[in-house]
C-alpha cells in the first residue's frame, strides 16, 4: 500500500463516528451505554472449541483499558482498547508474535462494533482492514472481516468452570 493510500485509509478510519457519546465518563461507561460491555470474556470458534480461533477481552484496568488476546493457530496478537478522555474516541493498538502491528479505532454502526485498522505485517506489508462484530445473543458473536469477499465466522462465549 502506498503512503498516500495509507494516509487516505487512516483519514477514513479517523473520520468514522465515535463509539459512543463523548461525554461518557470512561471506557466502561461508553461500553455499557452502547450495550457492548457484553464483549468481556473469552470467545472461541465452536467447531474446535478455540483450537482454531480464541479471543479474550478482559479489563486490564477496570472501566479504563481492555486487553485483547487473539490466538489463531501459530499467530498471537495482543491489543489494547482504550478511550481518549478528551475526544471520546475508542482506540485500538496491537502487536503480534510475528512482528506485525496495527492501530485503529472502534465505532458503533447499526448496533455493530466496527474496528477500522491500519496494519503492517512482520514482513513490512501495509494495509487496511475493517472488522465488524455483531452479537447474535449474549453468547454468540458474528465477526466479519470486510474484504472484496467478506469472511464471516461465528464465535461463542467460552463457559467458565
Amino acid at each position: 500500500m502506498t503512503k498516500t493510500l495509507a494516509a487516505a485509509a487512516l483519514a477514513a478510519i479517523l473520520g468514522l463516528g465515535n463509539m459512543t457519546n463523548a461525554t461518557a465518563a470512561d471506557l466502561g461507561t461508553a461500553l455499557r451505554e452502547s450495550g457492548w460491555d457484553r464483549i468481556i470474556g473469552t470467545w472461541v470458534d465452536p467447531e474446535t472449541k478455540g483450537t482454531r480461533h480464541k479471543v479474550t477481552y478482559q479489563w486490564r484496568y477496570k472501566d479504563k483499558l481492555i486487553e485483547i488476546i487473539n490466538r489463531e493457530a501459530e499467530k498471537e496478537t495482543t491489543a489494547l482498547m482504550g478511550r481518549n478522555p478528551k475526544s471520546g474516541e475508542v482506540f485500538h493498538v496491537a502487536a503480534d508474535n510475528e512482528g506485525g502491528s496495527s492501530i485503529g479505532k472502534w465505532t458503533i454502526e447499526n448496533g455493530e462494533a466496527v474496528l477500522g485498522l491500519l496494519f503492517v505485517t512482520g514482513t513490512g506489508e501495509e494495509g487496511g482492514l475493517e472488522i465488524r462484530h455483531k452479537l447474535e445473543d449474549a453468547d454468540t458473536m458474528l465477526v466479519t472481516v470486510v474484504l472484496p469477499e467478506p469472511i464471516t465466522f461465528r464465535l461463542v462465549r467460552m463457559k467458565t468452570k
